[in-house]
């Protein structure tokens, strides 16, 4: 049914109509006769081209707008022509799309002619006058999740991205993070080829090189990308690990020498020497071995030089036969050997005398005693008064 023809019904209608003060708008929607102030206004309205878009066999769905305030909307159905004629310069009216019972919370979908009266749905924009989805071209590159906005769409980039379309990818290495090494830029993030001697993700850590403990006899000093070691006495080598011969400088003069580890040597003299390094000739007079002569010193040895009448390596041999026995008749009580020596003839009796009236005293010596000082056994042993003696004692055999 076009809209003309509508029109025409409603003409034998107004006569039993007058009476009610009501007209019938083109479409079947009754007005109040010369009151719809929204007819024509200058405000927001559906489109013819939203009419044609909407037809469904010929009808269209429309949310009419009535000015109430208890119900400020009706359904009604009409013809593309009725709502083109009566709807689409009638402020507020909207085509029930996604809003059957007219609440208000319809949307226009893909393609479809839009404006003010109603709004696309979520993700689409009103675009010279169709309702276009800005994201279906998908101009977000790498990942990046494209929304419409008022300009068009944005792009919320994936992390490593960005730029309108998320065409570029961040570079991490600006902020230079490889302390010591070369960075290597990837998407959202990055790695560094560390230089010799550091690690960790940044380059940041020194590696230890002594943590190994390479110096098998020393003290290891860590170092960037290497290492030293102070070795203990007696080894040598970069890893303190070679002994030092210390025998190599022949410090023992006069012996063999031992070598050692841990720096030191020892050594075995020959005969003669003494000392550390076998330096010092030992001195074999220093006994004093020589009981009648004189010593010489010699390496590992000595000579003796012997007084007169003494003979032997260590003049204690007499030169001649020394005199043994006392001649009763000749000898004193001390006589020469013969050989440089003293013969004592230990007789047991002595003469001691005196003045008158003590004269002439023999005493009788045990034989301990002998002859061998008169004088002194005559003050102890005779019986007279201490220091009466005027006459030398002598040795008498009896």
């Amino acid at each position: 049914m076009t809209h003309k023809g509508t029109l025409l019904q409603i003409a034998f209608l107004l006569p039993a109509l007058a009476m009610s003060s009501l007209a019938l708008v083109a479409g079947g929607c009754l007005q109040p006769v010369g009151t719809d102030e929204h007819l024509g206004a200058d405000e927001a309205a559906l489109t013819a081209e939203q009419c044609s878009y909407f037809d469904v066999d010929g009808k269209d769905t429309i949310c009419h707008y009535t000015g109430s305030d208890k119900h400020p909307y009706t359904i009604l159905k009409t013809s593309e022509e009725g709502c083109i004629n009566a709807h689409a310069d009638h402020a507020h009216d909207y085509v029930a799309v996604g809003d059957p019972t007219c609440q208000g919370g319809g949307c226009l979908p893909m393609n479809a002619p839009c404006d003010a009266t109603l709004p696309c749905c979520d993700g689409l924009l009103c675009q010279n006058g169709t309702c276009t989805d800005p994201c279906a071209s998908a101009p977000c590159q790498n990942g990046g999740a494209c929304a419409a906005s008022e300009s068009g769409y944005t792009c919320t980039c994936a992390p490593g991205f960005s730029g309108t379309n998320c065409e570029t990818n961040s570079d991490e290495c600006a902020s230079a993070p490889c302390v010591h090494g070369t960075c290597n830029d990837q998407v959202n993030g990055y790695t560094c080829d560390c230089e010799p001697g550091w690690t960790a993700p940044d380059c940041n850590t020194e590696i230890d090189e002594c943590a190994s403990d390479p110096c098998v006899h020393g003290t290891c000093n860590d170092q960037v990308n290497g290492y030293t070691c102070d070795c203990e006495p007696g080894w040598v080598g970069r890893l303190c690990d070679t002994d030092i011969d210390e025998c190599e400088s022949s410090p023992c003069i006069n012996g063999d020498c031992i070598n050692h580890v841990n720096g030191y040597y020892t050594c075995d003299c020959l005969p003669g020497w003494a000392g550390t390094d076998c330096d010092i000739e030992i001195d074999e007079c220093a006994s004093a071995p020589c009981v009648h002569g004189t010593c010489n010193d010699q390496v590992n040895g000595y000579t003796c030089d012997c007084e007169t009448g003494w003979t032997g390596a260590n003049c204690d041999v007499p030169a001649c036969t020394p005199k043994t026995v006392c001649d009763p008749a000749t000898d004193a009580y001390r006589v020469s050997d013969g050989c440089g020596g003293t013969l004592l003839c230990p007789y047991t009796q002595i003469e001691c005398g005196a003045p008158y009236p003590y004269g002439w005293i023999i005493l009788t010596l045990p034989p301990a005693v002998g002859c061998q000082d008169p004088q002194a056994t005559c003050d102890e042993l005779a019986p007279v008064p201490p220091g009466v003696w005027t006459y030398a004692a002598s040795c008498r055999l009896y």
